[in-house]
């Protein structure tokens, strides 16, 4: 096993031991849930909000800098993204979402992504995205949702081939066409948010 230092957690992947800075933590997202962060975290895999289940994860609010959730690492994952919605809701208040990398076939938001089958619901407040990257949005790839981001700051994400913060999907043959999102944004940040693309 690895020789952690004593501001390290161990965990055990498929046996093997591996060392994190911040302790692995796990949402069941197998029925709707209510968490409260107490202190930073790594999630353990991708939290998958679908089949009409609820998620809201919140920090708490007089905490500076924000409580950090960082995205699953490979070793734990195949999924680098923190949140996959998909026919379900999301909500975030007072978090820190750091060092999401998108799902294993490159597609979708670093940090979150609705699935453009079933509608879904999300809701970010007095958060912040900062450092994801993925080959579409470096942050948000939004499809047939309806999201709304208040008071949310968006530093120094990176996508590869279209929007470096928030991606609005496109029909799937190339039209140019947005597929049923309706996002609304108020009182927020963006600064430091490189791709090729608008967003």
């Amino acid at each position: 096993p690895p020789n952690c230092d004593a501001n390290q957690y161990c965990f055990s992947v498929s046996g093997e031991q591996h060392c994190s800075t911040f302790p692995i933590f796990e949402i069941d997202a197998s029925e709707s849930r209510n968490v409260t962060l107490i202190k930073s975290v790594t999630l353990r895999k991708t939290v998958w909000a679908r089949n009409g289940r609820s998620i809201s994860l919140s920090g708490p609010a007089n905490v500076s800098p924000l409580l950090t959730l960082h995205a699953p690492q490979k070793m734990c994952s195949k999924d680098l993204a923190h949140f996959k919605v998909d026919m379900g809701s999301l909500r975030l208040e007072y978090v820190m979402l750091v060092g999401g990398k998108g799902d294993a076939s490159g597609w979708g938001g670093a940090s979150i992504w609705s699935d453009q089958h079933h509608r879904t619901t999300i809701t970010i407040l007095s958060c912040i995205f900062k450092d994801n990257a993925a080959d579409i949005s470096g942050a948000l790839s939004l499809d047939n949702a309806v999201a709304s981001i208040v008071n949310t700051t968006f530093v120094a994400n990176r996508a590869k081939k279209h929007a470096g913060a928030i991606f609005l999907q496109n029909l799937p043959d190339g039209l140019k066409v947005i597929h049923n999102v309706q996002l609304t944004i108020e009182s927020s940040t963006f600064a430091n948010n490189s791709g090729p693309g608008a967003g």
